[in-house]
């Protein structure tokens, strides 16, 4: 039996706009919105470009818009495009697609399947009375996101270029550089350096892109490596604490009932009894079943 998996990240997701475009012709000139705009073409031949970029689109394939960067689409010829605009971050208030840099254009695997995910969404975002739509629009939403990134790994996961780079992509190096270096001190200043930026300007951008300074979420994603730590091992606190660079047990106890509301003793302890079977498992099948 495979051992439980716990999920520490939350996707916060802000759909603002689910739409059915068709269209005779398309002329988008340097268009640039405020959100990412996820846009399926159900059917139509077109060029979409941004700066020096361009690639030629057909049926069956996306487009994936960072926010705040321009693009273009021409089309010469009658299409439909199934989109959506949205933001989405992780629980670290890092951009889904900084951490999973899909490239602007991707071939679905399964573009029927897209079409009618994408058709039940736009019932569900039309429908405002509907007391569960916010979690049916979380669920219809992420099911795209899992086709889409589905697609980009079968093709490899091409990055996207680095002058498609959204805002909080130029951090992405920031965030890998603290992720693999959870043990050791990091000051403020070895964080700016690996982007090349005086720390005093570094911690205002960061600040400006997450909401948070650069030190507290490193803080953040040690607290989340603690958590895994405490579901995957029977570690003392001591020897979290130097696992994940948060000093001694003493410290480590208190950021993390600040954080999460319990102890690190009693998180490991509710872990437990959630993964041990509420019904025995049967050595065999009654006779009737057999």
């Amino acid at each position: 039996m495979p051992d439980a998996t716990v999920l520490h990240e939350t996707l916060q997701l802000t759909v603002y706009s689910v739409n059915y475009s068709p269209y005779t012709t398309l002329d988008l000139h340097h268009v640039t919105l405020p959100t990412w705009i996820l846009s399926y073409v159900q059917s139509g031949d077109l060029i979409t470009q941004t700066y020096d970029q361009r690639w030629p689109i057909g049926d069956g394939m996306i487009m994936l818009h960072p926010p705040s960067l321009p693009f273009s689409e021409i089309a010469r010829r009658p299409g439909v495009h199934l989109w959506t605009a949205f933001d989405a971050t992780l629980g670290s208030h890092i951009e889904l697609f900084s951490v999973y840099p899909v490239y602007p254009v991707v071939k679905l695997l399964d573009a029927a399947n897209y079409s009618r995910v994408f058709n039940q969404l736009r019932t569900v975002w039309h429908d405002p009375d509907l007391v569960s739509r916010p979690f049916h629009l979380l669920t219809l939403v992420t099911t795209l996101f899992d086709m889409v990134l589905v697609a980009w790994e079968t093709i490899g996961s091409p990055p996207r270029p680095i002058t498609m780079q959204s805002a909080s992509d130029r951090f992405t190096e920031v965030i890998r550089y603290m992720t693999t270096h959870l043990t050791e001190k990091i000051s403020r200043q070895t964080l700016a350096a690996q982007v090349h930026l005086h720390p005093v300007y570094f911690d205002q951008l960061f600040r400006r892109t997450y909401g948070l300074p650069p030190m507290q979420m490193l803080r953040d994603l040690r607290l989340r490596h603690a958590q895994k730590l405490l579901q995957e091992t029977d570690f003392s606190l001591a020897v979290l604490a130097d696992r994940c660079g948060l000093g001694d047990a003493a410290y480590l106890s208190r950021v993390f009932q600040k954080k999460f509301g319990q102890t690190p003793g009693a998180y490991r302890k509710t872990l437990k009894s959630t993964t041990t079977a509420y019904i025995p498992a049967l050595s065999a099948p009654p006779a009737d079943l057999e």
